[in-house]
């Protein structure tokens, strides 16, 4: 402690530009410690010593030092990661503000050399130097953070909470802690600085530690409620997948149980399930037929009045619908329904493309329905994300009849999976599905945004808080994201933090007020005490030790030579014609004489004599033998 002492006051003897670079150099250096140590809100932190040492300073040294004030501070906010250069300067400059205000209070409430004893001028000086003066700062910084993009509204009460209370808190301890370092005004703080410092700091740091695990507790509760909300919508996705799964099933029963279909009966059969199930596209029958079957089906659907002309068709390079070429066998689009939402697709043979074909390889060799790698949809006339979920229909031995497949644009499915259930759950979220790459970043599937998240203007929270919840379904693997606005995180995050440090200012102003009110009065008795004894022992005229003095002091001296520790001289003298001077001239003038004697007295003799006035000349016996001949 004491060498930390000699180092703040070596820092802060010189005066000018030195003192000036210092601060300077304090404001920077302590800002990274704080922001790199303590869990921060913008620009916002729950303790700011600068801020204290900055408005010792300019109360002792006055405006001049104003600004290095705003010289550190612009320094340090240019420094951070993606800081604006406006944004710093408009924050150094409400720093500075704060810091000429709280100065300016400070030197009326307690003089430019505060000695802060009464209880009356600590609390007057702790209350206008902190929580009214930190005003200034944390307002004008929040509302130009705001301004600037960095704060959204609903960090703007927790943010300038913290703000305040980090400034006031700084202020509160580190102002009266560098005012007692100051080398000019030191006398007025002696025996007081270890007695503030060392229960002070630590309890300042206790409540940081607390702080931020308050702080880590917070974050963690966040993290785990979203964790559970992901998991809840990849539980929504799953079984809304299920209950779509159920309804392709039925398709496949259907067919078995028909000997023949026609797409009135598919229509009046599907009519009810897309009602139900709202993020379906579509439902179809897709037959495997053989090169040698072809005409014949073609022609059977053709006189089907609801299907028109009918062709079996695939994709050119071109992109455009062509006839199939010929193969040995087909999968073709026979019904589907809703019909008129998905015409483009009646006819095409999922076969034809790579993608749907291995999906048919997969479903066929295992007999489970399996769901397609993301495709464009060949009814799709926007950018969505499609799949197919192919379900092999078998007859009883075991031959291959075809497929029942669910058509599923993948935007529409988490549309209808989140917009309507429950959807106040969702405030705030981005749902994103995605489909792991296998060598490169994820493919996004699909996304949809909650309204307030996207049209809000409020921004996505930071890449951290996103959670990503594996689905299996229909041998694929997809993810569920979630990631949540930074509007959204806010209102899920608990006040226990701000709480917290609300209750440790008062705790620590109250604590300030108290040691500083203690060792004032405990410093002012102490000075009265040595005030009284000196005024006891001696003489109030001449300064010189008084009668009762100089016999204690003579008869320890007595002692010494009885006992041969040492050798004393005794010299006694009288003045002489002492009275014409009281009577002549008055007794001011006679005190006069005595005051100019006695310090003649005690410039002439070393620093271990004694010097006394006696009332009389009269010495005790005791001292008879050691004063004789000794009379001037």
């Amino acid at each position: 402690m004491i060498a930390v002492l000699d180092g703040w006051r070596s820092i802060l003897r010189s005066h000018g530009l030195t003192r000036g670079a210092a601060l300077v150099v304090l404001t920077v250096l302590l800002g990274w410690m704080v922001s790199s140590t303590l869990p921060g809100l913008g620009h916002a932190y729950p303790f700011w010593p600068s801020a204290g040492i900055a408005v010792a300073l300019v109360i002792a040294d006055g405006p001049r030092l104003l600004p290095a004030v705003a010289a550190g501070s612009l320094l340090f906010n240019l420094s951070l990661e993606n800081s604006a250069p406006l944004l710093a300067v408009v924050l150094a400059a409400g720093s500075t503000l704060q810091t000429a205000v709280a100065a300016s209070l400070g030197r009326r409430l307690a003089s430019s050399r505060p000695a802060l004893r009464e209880s009356r001028e600590i609390l007057a000086f702790l209350l206008a130097i902190g929580p009214l003066s930190c005003l200034i700062g944390a307002g004008v910084s929040v509302v130009v953070a705001h301004c600037s993009g960095a704060l959204i509204p609903a960090e703007l009460p927790r943010a300038g909470f913290t703000w305040w209370a980090g400034d006031v808190l700084g202020v509160v301890v580190m102002t009266p802690a560098t005012l007692m370092l100051l080398p000019e005004i030191q006398d007025l703080w002696e025996g007081r600085r270890v007695k503030v410092l060392l229960p002070s700091l630590p309890l300042v740091l206790a409540i940081q530690l607390a702080y931020a695990q308050a702080a880590v507790w917070n974050r963690e509760a966040v993290r785990l409620g979203l964790r559970s909300l992901a998991v809840d919508a990849a539980h929504q996705i799953t079984s809304d997948l299920d209950r779509h799964a159920e309804a392709i099933n039925s398709i496949r029963r259907y067919v078995l149980a028909s000997d023949a279909i026609d797409a009135k009966e598919f229509k009046v059969f599907t009519r009810d399930v897309f009602t139900r199930l709202p993020g379906l596209q579509g439902l179809s029958w897709n037959p495997v037929i053989a090169e040698s079957q072809r005409e014949r089906f073609e022609r059977q659907q053709a006189d089907d009045p609801l299907l028109g002309e009918y062709r079996i068709r695939e994709r050119g390079p071109d992109g455009f619908l062509r006839p199939v070429s010929r193969r040995l066998r087909y999968v073709p689009v026979a019904l589907i329904e809703p019909l008129e939402a998905n015409r483009n697709a009646v006819g095409f043979d999922i076969l034809s493309n790579p993608v749907r074909a291995d999906a048919i390889r997969k479903a066929e060799a295992s007999g489970l329905m399996r769901a397609t790698e993301p495709i464009s949809l060949i009814q799709e006339q926007g950018s969505q994300n499609g799949v197919l979920v192919l379900d092999p229909v078998k007859s009883a031995s075991g031959e291959l009849r075809g497929f029942a497949v669910g058509v599923y644009r993948l935007g529409d499915l988490l549309t209808s999976s989140f917009a309507d259930v429950h959807a106040e759950r969702w405030q705030g979220m981005e749902l994103v599905l995605r489909h792991p790459g296998r060598a490169g970043p994820d493919a996004i599937l699909a996304r949809y945004e909650d309204s307030e998240g996207g049209e809000g203007g409020q921004g996505a929270a930071d890449q951290a808080w996103r959670m990503d919840v594996p689905i299996d379904f229909g041998g694929q693997r997809w993810l569920v994201s979630m990631l949540p606005s930074r509007d959204a995180l806010i209102r899920r995050q608990s006040s226990l933090p701000q709480q917290l440090l609300f209750a440790c200012l008062i705790l620590v102003i109250l604590n300030q007020a108290f040691l500083l009110l203690i060792t004032g009065r405990d410093q002012v008795e102490r000075r009265q005490a040595m005030v009284d004894r000196h005024l006891a022992s001696h003489d109030p005229l001449t300064n010189l030790l008084n009668r009762r003095a100089f016999l204690a002091a003579l008869e320890f001296a007595r002692s010494e030579a009885e006992m041969k520790l040492g050798q004393h001289a005794l010299l006694a003298f009288d003045l002489d014609h002492f009275k014409p001077i009281n009577d002549d001239a008055g007794h001011a003038a006679g005190d006069r004489v005595l005051s100019m004697l006695a310090h003649c007295l005690l410039t002439h003799v070393r620093q271990d004599d004694i010097v006394a006035r006696l009332g009389g000349m009269n010495l005790p016996s005791s001292c008879a033998t050691a004063t004789q001949g000794s009379r001037w």
